[in-house]
């Protein structure tokens, strides 16, 4: 009887466990193309320096700003009611749209309303701001809801600081610390966020009140969720070591490069080498490859799993801590990071792993 009871309590603790480190999936609302970063800067200009003086490696290495491709630049539409499109001049509007993914953003006001800049929110009241938006139908839609930490990413302008995000659309809003949807696996009293002043990720009890900004979609993006939320259908491996994202349009490399003859366990890089191996690499015949910025990196973390934090279909190496992105944060001089284990966006210059990137279904939008 011993016995029986034993193993019926190692099973009921293999159970708990096994929760802690994977919730349950729903629509995975952040599989949407990926917009640009913003970033038009080079950080040796940022560094005074003339493309002219640059040493070799330097020109070889590619940056963020290097690949500004035309069709996934920031846009945004300011709405009236019910979607009604307004021009950039407008002084006074309802919403805001992002043209590339759909979303449709709460627009913050200085007028003491509920969409007020200064009100702030625990976890559970954004959540009840949530259920107040959808019960007075605000700007005309019932599907508001927290943005997850990916989407609210999207809307950094990483090219900014103080705060990080278009102030022609987003003028009320404050270089602090935004609530997401996405709670902490390894303590669920946590949740993450993003801190405005220059974009990096950051998690928060959820007791403690920080600002708060809601989410909605529309139809075609709605669409789009529908469509690529079943990971067999967005991944196609191509059984070559890269993987097609077909909701973003991204080929990756399915695990992590690295240099021949170089142990993989010390195969990191700096931020310099990074750029040019990657630029300078024929990985399965593709002589196009990238070091991705920090959303197209982001486009793979899964914040469903923990440790680490990636979608199944890529080679998931415990061992692989730190991956370099090539957006660089001005006043550090150093690269944004995604951190495997929790998908934390950070900064940091020292050595890290890269996955190459490269474009493979060009188009603006869904």
């Amino acid at each position: 009887m011993n016995r029986v009871l034993k193993l019926l309590v190692f099973i009921f603790l293999l159970f708990v466990c096994s929760c802690r480190q994977e919730k349950t999936k729903g629509p995975d609302y952040s599989v949407m193309p990926v917009v640009d970063t913003g970033v038009e800067f080079r950080l040796y200009e940022r560094m005074g320096i003339k493309k002219e003086n640059l040493c070799e490696l330097t020109k070889r290495g590619k940056e963020d700003a290097d690949y500004n491709d035309d069709f996934n630049q920031p846009s945004y539409t300011k709405l009236y009611f019910k979607g009604k499109p307004l021009p950039d001049n407008a002084g006074k509007w309802v919403l805001i749209k992002d043209d590339i993914t759909g979303r449709i953003w709460e627009t913050k006001t200085d007028d003491g309303s509920i969409h007020d800049r200064d009100t702030l929110f625990t976890f559970k009241e954004a959540q009840d701001h949530v259920k107040k938006l959808n019960d007075m139908k605000y700007g005309g839609y019932s599907s508001w809801r927290m943005p997850n930490l990916k989407e609210l990413a999207s809307i950094v302008h990483f090219g900014k600081t103080m705060p990080s995000v278009n102030t022609l659309y987003f003028p009320y809003q404050y270089a602090s610390f935004y609530w997401s949807a996405t709670e902490c696996l390894d303590d669920n009293q946590y949740a993450w966020g993003i801190i405005f002043q220059e974009g990096q990720s950051l998690s928060h009890y959820k007791r403690v009140r920080y600002f708060f900004r809601a989410v909605c979609l529309d139809k075609r993006a709605v669409d789009h969720v529908e469509k690529f939320s079943d990971q067999s259908v967005r991944f196609h491996d191509n059984d070559d070591g890269t993987i097609t994202d077909l909701a973003t349009g991204l080929m990756w490399q399915k695990n992590y490069a690295s240099v021949e003859n170089v142990k993989k366990e010390v195969s990191t890089f700096k931020w310099l080498e990074a750029r040019v191996f990657c630029e300078e690499s024929n990985f399965a015949g593709f002589k196009d490859w990238r070091l991705p910025n920090i959303n197209e990196l982001m486009s793979i973390v899964d914040y469903t799993r923990y440790d680490p934090a990636i979608y199944d279909v890529f080679g998931n190496d415990m061992k692989r801590r730190r991956f370099f992105s090539s957006t660089p944060e001005g006043r550090t001089q150093c690269p944004y990071n995604v951190y495997i284990p929790d998908g934390a966006i950070v900064i940091s210059g020292t050595k890290a792993s890269i996955r190459l990137v490269r474009n493979h279904d060009l188009k603006k939008g869904i």
